[in-house]
Parts: structure tokens; C-alpha cells; sequence
């Protein structure tokens, strides 16, 4: 469980970074006009009910804002914020300090509803009619919003506001960052496949190898499970070729680890069908008769597309398409134990006929 957690986390960090590259700017002069900066909120003060410790992402952002429009380089702000409590209205107190830094009232715009940076993204394009505006946060915070964004098909770039430098604050809010964009990534697979189901989105491909009985099989449930089934799963197990041009002992001697049996160039046209968001018939296969099945399974093109198989990370067909590759790297004596005990239950084989194969 732990594991299938830091594979999430560590591929919707990729996929949310991957999307914002080139997008975000640190330098006021080089960052190109638009009209409408988006200030994303926070509370002015740590304990909104107290206003002794004053919140410096909140002053990092202000200053942002204000100079990017003194530079010239927006004409307006949108301030999205919460204001559900008496104590904390985010929109009103980033307004108040915006004209304290000479932006003009008639300038800045209040957004009330701005709760989470979802909302204050989707409500610039739908409630306010921006389709391309310059987002204003700290880059941690500016990349998952320049990532959900351009995931709701707007034109954006961001403008980094200057970072928190204590430890504390960076590691904590380095961790909610991690689940947060792990909420980016599914809110945003949620929302696509509400609208077009499953195939408008930007595929990304998982690659998951390692040694036979590594536990590759049983980590891709457990994510399966975990993106509710949002998954689309090519396993090299179902693409052996089929001998059938050979007896059943005959068949029963292959080397069934050898990768010249695989059909890889079925596999890597599977692949290319589901990334382009076409359905495939998938093949099964028989390993107590070693053969290929008649029946295939149609597989659905989904957000998400795994490669499971000891040789996926091997092949150079599969390579300049994988977004991210796991290896799972398990001690042979286990694997081994674990392989004896499969492929008698589940293949019908012997100890003595697994233990060769395995030496071969």
C-alpha cells in the first residue's frame, strides 16, 4: 500500500511538473503582457483569527502582483480567495493591500468563491470569461495551477512569487503539495472523463518491471484500485505468440522468459491505439495449454496506460513513450518461491519443469 502511494504521488509529481515546463517566470522583464493577472489566495495571517504573525506567502504574493501590474505587464487583477469565515476573507485583504501598494481599486477584481486553486482556475474562464491570463503564486503553488489550467484548455504562464525560506514551512508545505497534486491529477481525469469520456486527456504511460514474481501483477491492482479502474493495462503475459504448430510437450519445454516468444510488435501497436485514445482487443493466453485463446478483451483508452512485464523497460519500441518506468527489485530466493508456488497453482506445472526453465 505504502508503495502503490509513492508510485501515485510520484507520478502525478511528473505529470503536473511535465505540464507546466517553460510556463513559469522569475524574471518581471522577460515575462510576456497579458491582461488579467489571477492572485491565488491565502490567509494575510497565519492564525487568521489573530494578527500577530503575518503570512509571508500572502506578502510574497502582493508583492508579485503589484509589481508585475507597475511593470506594465497586466493591466487588472483577479484576487480568487475563501471568505467563509468572519476572521479570513482573502479576497477583501489581498485587495486592500494591492491599493496600499498603488495598484488602483477600479483595477482589481474580488473573486469570493476562489476555495481551492480548482476553483479559482475553472471560475477565471467560466465566471469571468478568461481563457489566457498570468497566474501569480509560489512556484510549488503555480505549477499545479498552470497544470489544471492548461488541463481545461486555457492559455496560461505564471508568475513566481518569492519562496518562504524556513525549513518548516518548505517541508510542510513540500507534503501537502505532493497529495495535492495527486488531487490536481484525478480531479482533472474526473473532470475530462465526465465531459469526453476517457479520451481527450493527455495519456501518461507507466512502465512496471522487474523479475519474475517481483510482485509487478499485484502493484498494478493495487493502483488499478486506486484510480478507480481509470486504467488501461497492457500486460506482456497475454502477448505470448502461439505455438501451436507444436505439441502440448513440446510447448511445455519453451522458455516461456525468453522475449523472442513475445509478440512485442502486437504489443507496441496496442500501445500506440490506446495513446491515440482508440479501443483494443486484447489477447489472452492459455499457460496450462501454452497457447493463445480465441477470446480477446476489449481494453478502453484511459488517462492512465500501464506497460506490466519483465522485459517493458527493455524494449526501445516502448521507450520514448514511458512518462515513468518502476523496477521492482525483490531477492531472487523470494521471487523464486513465489514462481514455484504460481505456476504450480495457476499453470499446472512441476517444481522440477519450473526449476529448468528458471536455469536456462
Amino acid at each position: 500500500m505504502l508503495f502503490m502511494m509513492a508510485c501515485s504521488i510520484i507520478a502525478a509529481d511528473y505529470w503536473v511538473s511535465k505540464d507546466a515546463e517553460g510556463l513559469l517566470y522569475d524574471d518581471i522583464q522577460a515575462i510576456p503582457e497579458k491582461k488579467v493577472g489571477l492572485v491565488l489566495g491565502t490567509s494575510k495571517y497565519l492564525n487568521p483569527k489573530s494578527e500577530h504573525i503575518p503570512n509571508l506567502y500572502f506578502k510574497h504574493r502582493i508583492e508579485a502582483a503589484s509589481a508585475l501590474f507597475h511593470a506594465g505587464k497586466v493591466q487588472f487583477l483577479l484576487v480568487s480567495g475563501d471568505n467563509r469565515t468572519h476572521d479570513n476573507n482573502e479576497p477583501k485583504d489581498m485587495k486592500n493591500d494591492l491599493i496600499a501598494k498603488g495598484v488602483p481599486e477600479d483595477r482589481i477584481i474580488e473573486d469570493f468563491a476562489g476555495r481551492r486553486t480548482l476553483d479559482s482556475v475553472l471560475r477565471a474562464h467560466d465566471i469571468f470569461g478568461l481563457s489566457s491570463f498570468t497566474i501569480i503564486s509560489q512556484p510549488f503553488h503555480n505549477t499545479r495551477a498552470v497544470y489544471l489550467a492548461k488541463a481545461h484548455g486555457m492559455e496560461v504562464i505564471a508568475f513566481n512569487a518569492k519562496k518562504v525560506n524556513f525549513a518548516e514551512a518548505y517541508w510542510r508545505n513540500r507534503i501537502r503539495e505532493a497529495f495535492a497534486r495527486v488531487k490536481a491529477v484525478l480531479d482533472v481525469i474526473e473532470r475530462q472523463e465526465r465531459d469526453h469520456p476517457g479520451f481527450r486527456m493527455k495519456k501518461v504511460v507507466i512502465a512496471i518491471s522487474g523479475g519474475s514474481c517481483s510482485g509487478k501483477s499485484t502493484l498494478v491492482q493495487a493502483l488499478k484500485n486506486h484510480f478507480n479502474h481509470r486504467i488501461a493495462i497492457l500486460q506482456q503475459d497475454n502477448y505470448y505468440l502461439s505455438f501451436d504448430h507444436l505439441t502440448i510437450s513440446e510447448r511445455s519445454e519453451l522458455n516461456f522468459d525468453d522475449p523472442s516468444l513475445i509478440d512485442f510488435k502486437l504489443m507496441q501497436q496496442h500501445l500506440h491505439d490506446l495513446i491515440s485514445g482508440q479501443i483494443i482487443k486484447q489477447p489472452f493466453y492459455d499457460f496450462k495449454l501454452h497457447l493463445r485463446k480465441e477470446e480477446t478483451k476489449e481494453v478502453n483508452s484511459e488517462p492512465i496506460i500501464i506497460l506490466d512485464g519483465l522485459h517493458v523497460l527493455g524494449r526501445l519500441e516502448f521507450r520514448d513513450k514511458i512518462n515513468l518506468a518502476v523496477f521492482l527489485d525483490v531477492p531472487e530466493e523470494i521471487r523464486i518461491k513465489r514462481r514455484i508456488d504460481r505456476d504450480q497453482k495457476e499453470r499446472g506445472r512441476s517444481e522440477i519443469s519450473i526449476k529448468k526453465q528458471l536455469h536456462q
